[in-house]
């Protein structure tokens, strides 16, 4: 029994719900990163604790930094620490991508999409069920009539 048990724990750990390796839109979002994230790009995270986060801390294996977003609800709204980490991102980062699943608390209210589409452009979404990913350029393109000389 020695022998099998540690592949039989490894087989029941894989397909725990707790860890959400079965949930096929995870897979997709982490494999859709894992492919286009690049140097100069970091990931958002939404829902700390929440069963994407988790799935992500788990097997997302990111190549570019990514920081997990506090929880809010519709009364309270983004919570401050998460605003400041928005202002500041352009001082070390190119681009972002915004990962959130709709199915959780508050992330069908998409504030820190809202509040990212704000600040930066959004470049590309993609949906997966009630996965959500959405990445974000930095820096705003200078509008052509600027360049058009007086």
């Amino acid at each position: 029994w020695g022998v099998l048990l540690p592949p039989l724990a490894a087989r029941l750990y894989f397909r725990d719900p707790a860890y959400y390796y079965a949930r096929a839109d995870y897979r997709a979002a982490a494999a859709a990163l894992q492919r286009a994230a690049a140097p100069g790009d970091a990931i958002l995270l939404a829902n700390y604790l929440s069963p994407l986060w988790q799935y992500y801390l788990n097997y997302g294996r990111p190549a570019v930094p990514w920081y997990g977003l506090e929880n809010y609800d519709a009364t309270s709204g983004l919570p401050d620490s998460t605003r400041s980490l928005f202002a500041g991102l352009p001082a070390r980062y190119r681009r972002v991508w915004l990962l959130l699943d709709e199915a959780e608390s508050g992330a069908g209210l998409r504030l820190e999409e809202a509040e990212l589409s704000q600040r930066y452009s959004p470049q590309f979404i993609l949906t997966l069920g009630p996965v959500r990913v959405v990445l974000f350029a930095l820096e705003r393109p200078i509008p052509s009539a600027s360049l058009v000389p007086d």
